[in-house]
């Protein structure tokens, strides 16, 4: 099932002026698009698509599309462009899905935990699967606890849900553990007055 949700209606105009006059109304113009449904330009409540920008997987999520005297529609964020200057969202595109047929998308990678030794540094940050739509995973989350200094976390070391294939290599790193920062070494820079004096007595 969907765990996000817009709503929408057909866009009523186009042009600046219009976007300009939507945006004052706190709403974007937005285009739904996909082999069954063509193109729908539409509009909606910025705020809708606020939300999901800032969930963690808002990108990789199901989205139950709602455009009014039209029909529901399962789709998935695609695009959005913002303002150069505000960096607010000005326009959205959703892709309609099918439901029964496998999609690649990427989900977000965390670490739960902490170890006790070293540096943590994750490298990968998203992972590349391969599922029906209504399979993708939140995320995914790997425990570090027990790692240590030297040891490391492969794509393969990952637990995946059942029905997910994963396109990224299996050896990729995800996260490793460094040692302890390197300590500095004291360079003890010769006194100029020293040196002058030692030059003279030879």
């Amino acid at each position: 099932m969907s765990e996000l949700g817009i709503n929408a209606r057909i866009r009523q105009g186009r042009g600046r002026g219009y976007r300009n006059s939507l945006q004052e109304k706190g709403m974007i113009p937005g285009v739904v698009y996909g082999s069954e449904v063509g193109s729908i330009p539409v509009e909606m409540d910025s705020r809708q698509v606020d939300r999901i920008l800032a969930s963690p997987s808002g990108r990789s999520k199901l989205i139950k599309f709602s455009v009014l005297d039209r029909g529901d529609y399962n789709v998935m964020l695609k695009d959005v462009q913002y303002d150069p200057v505000r960096r607010e969202v000005i326009h959205a595109d959703f892709q309609q899905v099918n439901l029964n047929q496998r999609i690649n998308t990427a989900i977000p990678v965390f670490l739960a935990g902490e170890v006790k030794e070293g540096v943590l540094q994750q490298v990968m940050r998203e992972l590349e699967i391969s599922c029906l739509p209504a399979e993708i995973p939140g995320s995914i989350t790997f425990n570090v606890d027990g790692m240590t200094p030297g040891s490391a976390v492969k794509v393969a070391d990952l637990i995946i849900p059942p029905g997910i294939t994963v396109l990224d290599d299996g050896s990729e790193i995800v996260a490793t553990v460094l040692a302890g920062k390197e300590e500095t070494v004291d360079v003890e820079v010769p006194d100029k007055d020293v040196e002058n004096q030692a030059a003279e007595g030879e």
